[in-house]
């Protein structure tokens, strides 16, 4: 025994030691069955610093935490009662029943919110949108708390106002605090100035009186009724008159009727004058009629109109359409109260008639109105603006409910420029059908609706005459429509359009001509049409053609575009249909009128929503061929592709006069592929009568019937195959149950010595054979090689096996003899 080694470097297998003092200690596994350890604790250990990535503990004292950052995303902050809570972002106080009373952060809806909630939970004070309404309390703002000037015009209830002060009578705006102009003239100076106006007017009215007067040479006769003078101007305020006038050339009588109401504050002139007549070979009829209303601003007190013909008495004079065809417009007698309304029915939307006024001056207020019966549908008035970047603003107001309403809309002006105003359904996307009628339409400045006035400046004069010569009849129709512009009572712009329809009849023709000019007559356009013995023109205009239902159904613009509604029939000269373009189609009849066929869109019977363009043929026709003329000398056609019926030029079927090629493309179908004198036909079948087999069909001619017959395909590629493995076909017991036959073939008699019958092998196996189909739905048997081969080689296999045993035994014993 070694009682005490000191080295340096020891390896030693195997220690059993009692005690073992050891100041480093590098192990790679310690196997310890008794271990003594220390327990360490609070009183016994204490760590000066330490690093702990990950700790479990069962319970941990916060005293004895010195905390930097503490999450509330990771903590929950709540006091014992539960009554205020801090949680990530948000704090929350609670009542005792447990229903938030008041928040302070983000919100559900991740917005900062302040807020006091009631027992109902409803309540917010501050989000990040600012102070909610219901944070003010009624009556808690104060007159005190607004300072002076801070509240504008569109804030205030104006009529809730003026009720208030017209409640108890005891409050009133004095008159003399109205200004009524820019002059600064007050109400009741105004109203001092209309009374003596129609004081004065009264004291110039004239008593009825009659005149008759005698001159050499003619007796003239007049009778009038009343006239006022004012300010030196003659005004006739009733004035019925007839005048008589006989000379040695002839005897004229003039009848004029001329009413002037002031009750509308508007003066209305209307006069005919009829005169007759006769000259050398000339009969001379003139009728003059002019209609004018002007405004009397001097009385008139509210804002002009600035719509011209807004209750349609004129027709569509100054309105533009945007109408589909299925959409229909109309003038027709009101029931409003106004004379005239414009009727539309829609089918579409977006069907409007527009009219653009003069140049508006920039950032005015003004009100857009209409009167307006609703039968069907929802209606619109849209207005249309300019911005002062050019940019195109709409605004727009619709109807409510059906029967007579009005239509207001109220609008600033952006820039200066012209305001477009619609009638109609201008956005109504889910209202596109409806029955409309507007009447009394208006734009007047400022924020209410006037009670309705012609536009002040809209004139209409128009001048008739009708001339009949000797050889000729002449009717001619003029318009003369003057626009002027008033800006601070100065006329700033004035310009003249007119419009002149002439028509004449000669022994020749007839001629119509319209002529439209502007400013001084300058000539902008003339459209005439003229009809001769053997034909119709139209110059310089457009032709359009309307059914009964004024639904247009043939017209041409002046660039010479035609379209056409409906159908076309082509008759020759016995009056028989030859040709008709109607449902999408182009129908073909041949001499006697029978239907032959047609080109047009047509879709599959079992999916009507399969459409294309089909090429068809009828009962009638016999074939339909592509021909092309192969020299310009030629006087026929070469069919270079047909159609066929039976009985016809050729075959039934798809015959074909010229090559064909594919340019390396493929034929890919089912039908015949090749014909010849024995070779009827080629085409692919797959898995035709069953057996999984696919095969190239062909179709030869026999001396007495026609069959068709198999060539079957070997595919044997083994990236085709799976789970390949030895067969365990015994080939030599299989082979032995072939039957080995000889016959004669009843085509022709022919005998062979050996062969087959598909059906004994088919019951054998019915993989041996595929059958082929018929025309009259039999099959034909045949004998697939590529099942039957395999049998043969394996059976040769089988054979050359055992001539090797035999071979060997043979050899055996040919050794031990």
């Amino acid at each position: 025994d070694i009682t005490d080694l000191n080295t340096a470097n020891a390896k030693i297998g195997i220690l059993e030691n009692s005690t073992a003092l050891i100041n480093n200690l590098l192990a790679g596994n310690i196997t310890a069955d008794m271990t003594q350890t220390i327990h360490l604790t609070g009183k016994n250990v204490v760590i000066d610093e330490g690093i702990i990535k990950n700790a479990m503990v069962e319970s941990l004292d916060v005293e004895k935490i010195n905390a930097g950052i503490i999450s509330t995303d990771k903590f929950q902050i709540k006091s014992n009662t539960g009554g205020i809570e801090i949680v990530g972002e948000t704090q929350q106080w609670r009542d005792e029943n447990g229903r938030v009373r008041m928040i302070a952060g983000r919100d559900l809806n991740n917005k900062f919110t302040f807020g006091v909630f009631d027992e109902t939970g409803q309540g917010t004070l501050i989000d990040s949108t600012g102070v909610k309404e219901k944070a003010l309390a009624d009556g808690i703002i104060k007159n005190r708390m607004i300072n002076n000037n801070e509240i504008s015009g569109k804030k205030i209830n104006i009529d809730s106002l003026i009720t208030e002060v017209n409640s108890n009578n005891t409050n009133s705006i004095k008159s003399t605090k109205v200004l009524l102009s820019d002059e600064g003239q007050t109400l009741d100076i105004g109203f001092k100035n209309v009374n003596s106006s129609i004081s004065k007017l009264q004291e110039n009215t004239t008593a009825l009186q009659t005149e008759v007067s005698v001159h050499q040479g003619k007796i003239e006769g007049l009778i009038k009724e009343t006239k006022i003078d004012s300010n030196g101007a003659t005004v006739n305020l009733k004035d019925d008159y007839i005048s008589l006038k006989a000379t040695v050339t002839g005897i004229n009588s003039s009848v004029s009727s001329v009413k002037s109401s002031l009750s509308s504050l508007n003066s209305r002139v209307t006069s005919n004058t009829t005169n007759i007549s006769q000259l050398n070979n000339k009969i001379a009829l003139k009728v003059e009629s002019s209609d004018v209303i002007n405004a009397i601003k001097q009385i008139n007190f509210n804002s002009p109109n600035y719509i011209k013909n807004g209750c349609f008495l004129n027709g569509y004079d100054n309105w533009d359409e945007t109408l589909e065809e299925d959409s229909t417009k109309s003038i027709v007698d009101s029931t409003s109260g106004y004379k005239k309304a414009f009727k539309i029915v829609t089918n579409a939307n977006n069907q409007n008639i527009v009219q653009d006024t003069e140049v508006l001056p920039a950032n005015t207020v003004y009100t857009a109105s209409t009167y307006c019966y609703i039968e069907k549908g929802v209606a619109s008035l849209v207005i249309s603006i300019r911005n002062s970047s050019g940019k195109t603003e709409t605004y727009e107001v619709k109807s409510s409910g059906l029967g007579w309403q009005w239509l207001e809309l109220t609008f600033t002006t952006k820039s200066t420029n012209s305001v477009g105003l619609y009638l109609g359904n201008y956005f109504n996307g889910s209202s596109s059908f409806g029955t409309y009628y507007f009447t009394a339409v208006s734009i007047v400045k400022g924020k209410y609706r006037n009670d309705w006035q012609e536009s002040s400046t809209y004139v209409n004069t128009s001048l008739a005459n009708l001339n009949i010569e000797k050889n000729k009849i002449v009717t001619r129709v003029s318009n003369v429509e003057t626009k002027s512009t008033n800006l601070n009572n100065t006329v700033s712009s004035l310009s003249t359009r007119v419009s002149t329809a002439e028509q004449a009849i000669t022994p020749s023709s007839i001629v119509a001509k319209v002529t439209s000019g502007i400013t001084g007559g300058k000539p902008l356009s003339t459209t005439a049409w003229k009809l001769e013995k053997n034909n119709f023109n139209v110059y310089n205009g457009a032709f359009n053609l309307y059914n009964s239902k004024n639904i247009k159904v043939f017209w041409v613009d002046t660039t010479g575009n035609t379209s056409l509604r409906g159908s076309i029939f082509n008759y020759d000269s016995n009056n028989v249909l030859r040709a008709s373009l109607t449902d999408k189609k182009l129908h073909i009849y041949n001499e006697s009128g029978s239907y032959i066929g047609g080109l047009g869109s047509n879709s599959y019977v079992n999916n009507s929503s399969i459409k294309g363009l089909t090429l068809d043929l009828d009962m009638a026709g016999k074939y339909i061929s592509f021909a092309v003329k192969k020299s310009s000398s030629s006087n026929t056609y070469n069919t270079v592709f047909a159609y066929h019926r039976a009985g016809s030029f050729d075959s039934e079927g798809l015959n074909g006069y010229a090559n064909f090629n594919m340019h390396g493309y493929n034929i890919t179908n089912s039908g015949n592929l090749v014909e010849s004198n024995y070779i009827k036909a080629m085409n692919w079948v797959s898995n035709d009568g069953g057996g999984g087999t696919n095969y190239i069909q062909v179709i030869v001619n026999r001396t007495s019937n026609q069959f068709a017959r198999g060539i079957t395909t070997w595919a044997s590629d083994e990236r085709l195959k799976f789970n390949i493995k030895d067969t365990k076909v015994n080939a030599l017991t299989e082979i032995s149950k072939f039957k080995h036959r000889q016959f004669n073939w009843l085509e022709n008699g022919k005998h062979q010595d050996i062969g087959y019958i598909a059906q004994e092998l088919e019951r054998i196996n019915p993989d041996y054979v595929f059958k082929v189909k018929q025309a009259n739905g039999d099959f034909i048997y045949q004998i697939r090689p590529e099942m039957i081969i395999p049998v043969l080689s394996k059976a040769i296999q089988e054979l050359k096996e055992e001539n090797n045993i035999l071979k060997e035994r043979i050899d055996k014993i040919s050794r031990e003899f």
